[in-house]
């Protein structure tokens, strides 16, 4: 199998080298490695330059975020008709490990039918594998994907043709004002939407680095502290903002269509669709319970 690893870096010279190399070490299949840089000032491209049979491109403007870098990265390989060449593409960021099996099982679930495969997370920190898992593979439900992704990005492995999808409907969105966008959700979405078939593994293949300078890492850890980080996002209107920008691409006539639409037309419409289909909105009956408690006390 031919598999594309998109890596989206930003000052990561602490840690891309490990990545990189727990990359190549993957059993199994054939890996091309293709680093999008987003503007770094520190030594991560002269690190990427002196592995052999990695390729990079580095951009003088940052696009500002992760997600943006990922889906741009993306988008430019379309471009380029290059996403055909290869089986299936991966997503990676620059500090984490993947252990050797993780795209030879991925390819496994996606050889079954599946466009898109995520798995569930092993905390890593200060350097060392811990015991707490960050669990994505609930069983999903009817209208998860609107209100959540499948997984972290760093866990997804999809086919071409979801590829060119994500590509088509990229272009449509104005990443500038959509606050908080968010790759991870986005892709998942765009696949449940279309009727493609996600596989979240209950199997953690990656090790999931946690330190200081993580985007949204500390936020899938077990702890206080992570659960107020989440809190935080729902109070500063982060699913509200979600919502409006996954309107569009909903058909006007669609049950999708009337969810997003009742959630983000005032605080009642909100909690009536949250009781109204309570059950199919989330794949954790915690996480609702949770959403739905914090949701009461925003208005």
């Amino acid at each position: 199998m031919n598999i594309l690893v998109v890596l989206a870096s930003y000052n990561g010279g602490k840690y891309i080298k490990e990545q990189i190399n727990s990359i190549l070490q993957q059993k199994d299949v054939e890996v091309k490695i293709h680093v999008f840089d987003d503007a770094s000032d520190d030594e991560t491209c002269q690190i990427v330059k002196e592995i052999q049979g990695v390729s990079l491109t580095k951009r003088s403007v940052g696009s500002g975020s992760a997600a943006i870098n990922f889906l741009e990265a993306l988008f430019e390989l379309k471009s380029k008709n290059e996403l055909i060449n290869y089986d299936y593409i991966a997503f990676a960021d620059q500090d984490d490990i993947w252990l050797e099996n993780k795209l030879p099982r991925s390819i496994h679930f996606l050889k079954k039918g599946y466009d898109l495969y995520g798995s569930n997370l092993t905390i890593y920190k200060n350097g060392i594998s811990t015991d707490e898992i960050v669990v994505k593979s609930q069983k999903q439900k009817k209208y998860d994907f609107l209100f959540e992704g499948g997984s972290a990005g760093c866990t997804y492995v999809f086919t071409p043709y979801l590829a060119e999808i994500i590509c088509d409907n990229y272009k449509k969105i104005r990443t500038k004002t959509w606050k908080y966008f968010s790759h991870d959700w986005f892709i998942y979405f765009i696949a449940r939407l279309n009727g493609l078939k996600t596989h979240i593994d209950k199997e953690s293949n990656i090790y999931y680095r946690i330190h200081e300078n993580n985007v949204h890492g500390e936020m899938n850890s077990n702890s206080i502290k992570a659960y107020i980080k989440r809190a935080s996002f729902v109070f500063s209107n982060w699913y509200l903002e979600s919502s409006k920008g996954y309107l569009q691409f909903c058909a006007k006539d669609s049950v999708e269509f009337k969810i997003l639409t009742q959630f983000v037309s005032g605080y009642f419409n909100r909690i009536f669709i949250l009781i109204m289909f309570n059950k199919n909105l989330m794949r954790s009956k915690l996480k609702f319970f949770k959403f739905f408690t914090i949701n009461i006390f925003k208005f």
